[in-house]
């Protein structure tokens, strides 16, 4: 079953019985050219009810509405579906009126969605952090580039695509997530919230983004990318994609590769290398790695070569990349299971995932 958690969606004018109109602001522009005069809404972002987060209109035009699954309460994890998609629209009544109905027959455009599926721990069977380090770990297809999450209030893992038009896979924890401030709101506004954090710990998520008609109408295999057909699909997005990520070679790239495969400059590639067998000689203790490097270049400096420069890889995604290639070394993984074992598991799970 296609689940969403978040999309655009257009609402016909005709499915709407009315709209807070004081919960708007308008704006009208002048072409000074033609002297047409165009007339937009848009919903006042303290208006919105929780889960909604851009409602706008042009004159003459479909409103544009943007939820996502929070708008469901209760139910947020099972993300927008074709059981429920009612009850999200519904979730706007305090701005607007919807007739459900109506705007089902009208089978409206979907125009941005990011779909996502929840996958049990039991099914795979082993721990979030293992199953984020295996995904890691493997050798991908080299269009995309992995990137690695993991702090007290984060843990997990990206792909991100280096094509033209957005490719994006996460794979992290939801119930980290929801315990961030900016989810602070929602998680008061739920009558049960122990019930959704509990029922987050036992899973991860995998969440595909997607941001064109013709990704969107590939990805779902749907010849429209209307709601019907959309909520219809029977693709499975996530397994695909990560199906298209992950290649099952988990050989150590040879310096030709890793230098064909490099996107900056020879000289960040030589630094690179240097920094790499530092942190080998630390045992990619991050303590020590952080310690050492400090020292080396002074707080400020760190800082910034520890995560933020963009023209190599940061020193803090080092020691992550090098601590779980030495894991995988010397088998730290549960009962000494390649990670090649537990990918193949994740995508049997994303496949048989209702």
């Amino acid at each position: 079953m296609v689940r969403f958690d978040t999309m655009t969606i257009a609402i016909p004018n005709d499915s709407i019985r009315g709209v807070k109109r004081e919960s708007f602001v308008e704006n009208q522009q002048t072409d000074l050219q033609t002297g047409l005069v165009v007339t937009t809404q848009q919903a006042k972002n303290d208006h919105l009810p929780i889960g909604a987060s851009k409602i706008q209109y042009k004159e003459g035009r479909d409103y544009l509405v943007t939820i996502s699954a929070k708008i469901l309460g209760q139910d947020y994890l099972e993300g927008i579906n074709l059981n429920n998609w009612d009850n999200a629209i519904k979730g706007l009544s305090s701005i607007m009126d919807i007739d459900t109905n109506k705007l089902w027959d009208s089978n409206p455009i979907i125009h941005r969605c990011d779909n996502t599926d929840n996958i049990l721990l039991s099914d795979i069977g082993y721990t979030k952090n293992e199953i984020c380090r295996s995904l890691y770990s493997a050798n991908r297809n080299e269009r995309f580039i992995p990137k690695w999450y993991e702090s007290k209030r984060k843990l997990g893992v990206e792909f991100f695509g280096t094509q033209q038009e957005k490719n994006r896979l996460i794979v992290y924890d939801k119930k980290l997530d929801l315990l961030k401030h900016q989810n602070k709101d929602f998680v008061k506004s739920i009558p049960n919230p122990v019930k959704m954090f509990n029922e987050a710990e036992k899973t991860l998520r995998f969440e595909t983004n997607h941001t064109s008609f013709r990704s969107i109408k590939n990805r779902f295999d749907v010849n429209q990318n209307h709601l019907q057909e959309m909520l219809n699909s029977q693709s499975k997005v996530n397994y695909n994609y990560l199906n298209k990520v992950l290649k099952f070679d988990f050989r150590q790239l040879s310096l030709y590769d890793e230098l064909k495969n490099f996107e900056g400059k020879g000289i960040d590639f030589v630094m690179m290398k240097g920094y790499e067998n530092i942190i080998k000689e630390l045992n990619c203790d991050t303590i020590a790695v952080r310690s050492f490097f400090k020292e080396l270049f002074g707080e400020r400096s760190f800082k910034y070569y520890w995560s933020q420069v963009k023209t190599m890889p940061t020193i803090k995604q080092m020691v992550t990349r090098l601590k779980i290639e030495q894991e995988k070394q010397i088998g730290n993984l549960k009962n000494d299971v390649k990670p090649l074992t537990i990918c193949n598991s994740v995508l049997e799970a994303l496949k048989l995932a209702v």
